[in-house]
C-alpha cells in the first residue's frame, strides 16, 4: 500500500507542477526584487536541479562580486529548467559549462551542453508553449516558462547550437532596478498583449473529459479554435474528412493509443503528423 500511495503521491506533484506552471506562464505575478549574488543562485539551481545531473559534471566560471537584479526564485526556476534540459539531453555523461561575465549594466550567462544540440526544427519555436525536443516527455512548457520569468526581469533568453556541438543557451540580466528594460510579455512568436492571431483548427484527443477542458481553454488561449475528441477512431474519422492546423494527443487511450495514431498518421497524413 506504501509503494502505491507512493506513486500517487507522485503523480499528484507532477500535476500541480502542470498547474503551477501554466499559472506562471499564463498570469505572470509581480515579485520583489533585490540585489542577488550571482554565484550562490547558481549553485542553489545546480543543487535542485541534481537528480536531473547524475553523472554529469558541472563546471561553473565566474567572480564572485558578480551580481544581478531580480527575485530568487524566479530566476532560480529558470536555471533549473535550462539545467535539467541540459541533462536530460546529456543521458547521464558529459559536461555543462555555465559561465557568467559583466557586460556594461548587465550580466551575460551562458549555459552549454555536450549534448546532440537543438533539433532544428524547433529552432524556430524554442519558447513556445508545449513545444518539446524530447519526444513523449515532458509538458513543452519549461523554456516558454524560463523565457517569460526572464523577460519580466527586464532580460532576455536564446538558444542556439555552437558549431562545435552541444547546445547553449544565453541569458541575459540587470544588474540594477535603472537597468531593467521594458519587455514584452508574450512569447517570440505570439502577438502582443497575448491576443494572438489565429492560427487554425487543432484537433485535440484526450479521454478525460476534465483534462481535455482545461487543454481545449489554454490552446484557444493561445489562437486556436479547437475540435475536442475522446477516442482515437473518432479523431482519425475527422482527419480524413477535414484539415487540421495541429494534433495535440494524450498517450495513454483506451484502444488505439497516442503513440500508434502518431505512427498511422506518419504513414498516411505526414504533413499532420510533423504538426
Amino acid at each position: 500500500l506504501r509503494e502505491q500511495l507512493w506513486v500517487i503521491r507522485q503523480h499528484i506533484q507532477r500535476v500541480a507542477r502542470i498547474v503551477g506552471n501554466l499559472q506562471t506562464f499564463a498570469t505572470p505575478r509581480p515579485v520583489e526584487r533585490h540585489p542577488i549574488a550571482l554565484r550562490p543562485l547558481l549553485a542553489s539551481a545546480i543543487e535542485l536541479a541534481n537528480p536531473t545531473l547524475e553523472g554529469i559534471a558541472v563546471e561553473l566560471q565566474l567572480s564572485d562580486d558578480l551580481q544581478v537584479f531580480g527575485s530568487q526564485g524566479a530566476l532560480e526556476q529558470v536555471f533549473v529548467i535550462l539545467l535539467a534540459n541540459a541533462g536530460a539531453a546529456m543521458a547521464g555523461r558529459g559536461t555543462v559549462r555555465i559561465r557568467a561575465a559583466n557586460h556594461g549594466d548587465r550580466v551575460r550567462i551562458t549555459v552549454r551542453d555536450d549534448g546532440p544540440g537543438i533539433p532544428l526544427a524547433m529552432l524556430e519555436k524554442l519558447f513556445t508553449p508545449f513545444t518539446s525536443g524530447m519526444p513523449h516527455r515532458g509538458t513543452g512548457l519549461g523554456l516558454a516558462i524560463a523565457w517569460s520569468l526572464i523577460h519580466e526581469h527586464g532580460g532576455t533568453l536564446s538558444g542556439a547550437n555552437p558549431r562545435d556541438g552541444g547546445a547553449e543557451f544565453t541569458v541575459t540580466l540587470p544588474v540594477s532596478p535603472a537597468a531593467v528594460q521594458s519587455a514584452p510579455m508574450s512569447t517570440p512568436d505570439a502577438p502582443p498583449d497575448r491576443r494572438p492571431d489565429f492560427r487554425g483548427d487543432l484537433l485535440l484527443l484526450d479521454d478525460d473529459a476534465g483534462v481535455a477542458t482545461v487543454l481545449a481553454d489554454v490552446s484557444k488561449s493561445i489562437g486556436y479554435r479547437v475540435v475536442t475528441v475522446y477516442d482515437a477512431q473518432e479523431a482519425l474519422r475527422l482527419i480524413r474528412a477535414r484539415p487540421f492546423a495541429g494534433l495535440l494527443a494524450d498517450v495513454h487511450l483506451p484502444g488505439m493509443s497516442g503513440i500508434e495514431l502518431l505512427d498511422h498518421l506518419n504513414t498516411h497524413h505526414p504533413d499532420l503528423a510533423k504538426r
